[in-house]
């Protein structure tokens, strides 16, 4: 019988990528060897999350996985991208790269390209999956998640830090259709923060955060954040 494959997966934070590295740890045929994340220093990259990325070490440390993090600066995304690949394809002995994209040709391109030049499998669980239907089930597995960033016509301040409960879930998917925007943001409408999901050992707890509002989008800054058990009431 065919041993099971060392996947390791791109890995920004965000609901996406959280629930692909869940996804990838269910299932039979795959290991979930490590994470990687690249932290772009333009906030606007079309390829990778910027806000609260260097929060993901938290996040590793709640699922004790092996993680790889990197800084890119504005020109050699890329480059940086390309060498944590070799770096995990290296120290984890990973078969296979998975990534969180669900709508974006450009990133489902670009990521396949990279994962083929280091010679490795390109895996993505969620693609094409029905948007609306996704958000509900992400809720019904136990995920934890806190809105980070919002960038579009119906999502105000008031979004910022909110945590994506059922009601939530439903007021986005009616903004969605009202606005026409992507419920699952994936397209740059918003990003996501998780703090807890089944894999994670502990649960994120956030003590400090700012709102920044830049007049018609805005992001939650995660300043200091800890993990708790996960029986430990919020007070």
């Amino acid at each position: 019988m065919r041993g099971r494959e060392n996947i390791g997966v791109l890995f920004s934070g965000g609901k996406d990528s959280s629930y692909v590295a869940y996804k990838i740890a269910k299932d039979p045929r795959f290991r979930l060897s490590c994470l990687i994340t690249v932290i772009p220093s333009d906030p606007d990259s079309f390829l990778l999350h910027h806000v609260n990325a260097h929060w993901t070490s938290l996040q590793a440390k709640s699922m004790e996985v092996g993680h790889i993090i990197a800084q890119s600066s504005r020109n050699d995304e890329k480059e940086v991208l390309l060498n944590a690949l070799e770096k995990a394809k290296k120290e984890f002995k990973i078969n296979g790269i998975a990534t969180g994209g669900i709508l974006s040709r450009y990133q489902y391109k670009e990521f396949r390209e990279l994962v083929s030049k280091v010679g490795l499998r390109y895996v993505s669980p969620i693609w094409l999956v029905n948007q609306e239907n996704y958000l509900l089930q992400l809720y019904k597995e136990g995920f934890k998640i806190m809105m980070v960033k919002v960038a579009a016509l119906g999502l105000d301040e008031r979004w910022l830090g909110r945590i994506l409960d059922l009601k939530a879930i439903n007021e986005l998917i009616e903004l969605s259709k009202k606005y026409q925007f992507n419920p699952s943001l994936e397209g740059g409408e918003g990003e996501t923060f998780v703090l807890d999901m089944p894999l994670f050992k502990k649960e994120i707890k956030v003590l400090k955060g700012d709102k920044v509002w830049m007049g018609d989008r805005g992001v939650y800054l995660i300043k200091r954040a800890i993990l708790v058990d996960k029986n430990v009431r919020r007070a």
